[in-house]
Formats: structure tokens, sequence, C-alpha cells
């Protein structure tokens, strides 16, 4: 049975770990292959201009101001606003409600003198952000650099990535994954949960236990 001390230390973070994992070399290398390969795999979309309801969102952006209330109803949809003939009795509305992802694309719009290639840049840059976190969720899981930097790349050229990268509808997914990986990192660190409480061998990869390899993890008391 495990004592109070070596229990703490499979569930907290060993200091110092982060550093011996990112050296200058690995964060240079790291960035220029996932730069690479984001833009490889995005890069076009930069020019992909407005699609379907892009087209409304676009006209709401440029007419609307900065209430909270005109932020909620700029991805409403209502037919009958701009369709003359309509076989519904009642008006029919679809309410998306995402009052931030819209104050984030209203902000970069009016910065960036309302182009469309800005906001196609922010979700590109979002993708980017979120692949750098997905290998640090890797790392911090594995150890590993290579198949940290694997997972990432998988995540940049994820199939189905292309759609909500370049459709400018869909740029709320990629926020709300930003969001979801920022504050699922910020927890990690906040807690000092340790993911890996047995990292592998030195002469493979950093470990906290310079010198000395890790022992078979014990039986955990049931």
């Amino acid at each position: 049975m495990l004592n109070a001390c070596s229990l703490e230390s499979i569930v907290r973070e060993p200091a110092g770990i982060g550093r011996r994992l990112y050296s200058r070399k690995y964060i240079l290398l790291l960035a220029v292959t996932l730069i690479a390969a984001t833009a490889a795999a995005h890069g076009s979309s930069l020019w992909a201009g407005l699609f379907f309801d892009d087209h409304l969102h676009y006209a709401n952006l440029n007419n609307m101001g900065w209430s909270y209330s005109e932020l909620l109803d700029a991805t409403t949809i209502k037919p009958d606003a701009f369709m003359h003939t309509w076989w519904q009795e009642t008006q029919i509305q679809w309410r998306y409600t995402r009052p931030f992802s819209v104050l984030l694309a209203k902000s970069v719009f009016e910065l960036f003198g309302r182009s469309v290639l800005a906001l196609h840049a922010l979700s590109i840059l979002l993708h980017l952000a979120n692949a750098f976190m997905v290998h640090h969720l890797c790392l911090k899981l594995t150890r590993r650099r290579f198949w940290s930097v694997v997972g990432a790349l998988l995540f940049v050229v994820y199939s189905h990535s292309v759609y909500a990268v370049s459709w400018l509808a869909a740029q709320n997914v990629v926020l709300q994954t930003t969001l979801m990986l920022a504050a699922l990192l910020c927890y990690l660190r906040a807690s000092g949960l340790n993911l890996c409480p047995y990292p592998p061998s030195p002469s493979r990869d950093p470990t906290p236990d310079s010198g000395r390899s890790s022992p078979g993890p014990p039986f955990l008391p049931g």
C-alpha cells in the first residue's frame, strides 16, 4: 500500500518538468512545424470569401452596433425579412446565439477595415493556437515529444476542421475549442495534476529524475 508521500508524487506533477521538455530548439522546431502545417492545410481559406449564411453575417457586421442585444441578434436568421414568398402562416426565425464570438468578429471586422480576409486569418490563428495547446496536452499525457507533435499535426489536418476554419459562420466552433483547451490547461496548471506519473526513461526523453529510470507503476490501493 502506498503512503501519502508516494501517492502525492503520483498525483502532482514534478516541479520543473516543463523546462526540461521545452528547450529553445524544440520550441522553435515545433513552431515552424505547426505553422507550416497549418498554412499548408488552411492557408487557402484566406481567399475563400463568403459562403452561404456568411453573406447575412457580413451584412449584420456591417450595419450593427455594439450593444448586447445587437450581439445576440447578429446571427439570427429571419426568412420573412428577405423572402417575399413563404408558406408559413406565422413568422419564424432561427436563433444562433453566440454574443462573444460575434463581439470578437465585430472587433476584428472594424479594426481591419471591414476585411473578410482578416476574419479568415482570425480563424486560422485560432486553429493554430489550438494545435499548440493540443500538443501541450499530449506532452503532459505522454512526455513524448514525437507523439505530441504527431497529435498536434493530426489535429491541424483533421478533415472536418476544413469546414470550421474556412467557413466564417462556423468560427464560433473554432473559438469554443480554443476556450475549452485553454480552460483545461489552466485547470491542470492550477491543480498541479500529474497526467503522466511515470515518465519514460531519461535516455529517450527528459524526465524529472535525471540519471535514473522510473520503475514500473506500483499497484494502487484498491
